[in-house]
């Protein structure tokens, strides 16, 4: 039992360990706030996993997959709310159209396809980065109103293919700039035209 214990704690920094208190330290005061009729036992146990759940995925402890499973289960096991509630996000369409656009960029990217897309795009655009920027932007606007609003997944993949191709890093202004693009075409646009 002690080298287990002195095993953990070598292996871990100290600041890991804040982090798993701070984890159960929040959802711990939540709990123990007295239920009211305002304050209901599911709108507790609601507060309390979710906000356990935001911290282990803000801490990055596990697999950001991980926890997405688990909270529903937990809203389950919790009596929070029934099964059908609990899953009903990954049993709507959103959820697998982008699994699906996802699964078309890596087809695309592992045949090499969607590097020549994007590469004849970026010749379109004479090799200019502000010109790529407002092009997904305009198409992304475009392909939004034509397809009332569903066009998320296809400028989400043509941007997925303008990050990989172009070797942008995950943390770098230009690969920012693209996810914001990106959610300014496929958000923002739909909020515009369709309100």
């Amino acid at each position: 039992g002690g080298n287990l214990m002195s095993t953990l704690v070598h292996k871990y920094p100290p600041s890991y360990w804040v982090k798993w208190l701070i984890s159960f330290l929040i959802p711990l005061c939540l709990f123990i706030i007295p239920t009211t009729e305002l304050y209901t036992y599911n709108l507790k146990m609601f507060c309390v996993l979710t906000i356990f759940f935001i911290c282990i995925v803000a801490f990055e402890f596990f697999d950001i997959l991980i926890p997405s499973l688990l909270l529903p289960a937990a809203y389950v096991l919790f009596n929070v709310a029934p099964m059908n509630i609990a899953y009903s996000p990954w049993t709507s369409s959103v959820l697998w159209q982008t699994i699906g656009g996802f699964l078309i960029a890596n087809i695309l990217g592992e045949t090499g396809l969607l590097k020549r897309c994007v590469y004849w795009f970026v010749l379109k655009c004479k090799g200019n980065f502000n010109r790529m920027v407002y092009g997904i932007l305009t198409a992304g606007i475009i392909a939004n109103f034509l397809t009332f609003a569903n066009a998320f997944v296809i400028i989400t993949t043509v941007c997925y293919g303008f990050y990989k191709a172009l070797g942008f890093d995950k943390d770098s202004k230009e690969a920012i700039i693209i996810c914001l693009v990106t959610q300014i075409a496929t958000v923002m646009s739909v909020t515009y035209i369709y309100s």
